[in-house]
């Protein structure tokens, strides 16, 4: 049996074809990287929102909150679903500007993360950089 992945996104006065078209982004770039079976969460916040979020969650971490990413523990259950729960992206949508391109890179970053890809080393940063690029390329004419 093949194991679909689970994509829902909320986020307040974002219209319903733009919401479709970020699950089935998000779906294709899980695809990419080989992924099935899991349930995934994006959350599209204003500016102000999100900073409140990154000030919470990590207090000592300086800069824009662009994109927040929580992966979930493999030990929390979620009897909700039978999917395994990756995690939640928080995007800022004011960060964007309207350019929904801007808003997709954002989103490849947090999956990123939500799939263990981090950038704390110089080595770490150029591989995520690279993956970034690779998974654009891949998703650019669904934009």
């Amino acid at each position: 049996m093949k194991r679909t992945n689970e994509v829902l996104v909320w986020g307040r006065g974002i219209a319903d074809a733009r919401k479709k078209k970020i699950k089935d982004i998000t779906r294709r770039l899980l695809r990419e990287e080989s992924v099935r079976g899991v349930h995934v969460e994006i959350f599209l916040l204003p500016h102000k929102a999100i900073t409140a979020l990154k000030k919470r969650f990590l207090p000592g971490k300086k800069g824009i909150a662009n994109v927040l990413a929580f992966p979930d523990s493999r030990n929390f259950p979620h009897p909700e679903s039978r999917l395994r729960y990756l995690g939640e992206i928080y995007l800022n949508q004011t960060a964007s500007r309207g350019d929904f391109k801007g808003l997709i890179f954002l989103l490849i970053h947090g999956l990123l993360h939500l799939l263990g890809y981090l950038h704390k080393k110089k080595g770490d940063i150029a591989n995520m950089e690279q993956r970034e690029k690779q998974l654009w390329q891949h998703i650019s004419s669904l934009v």
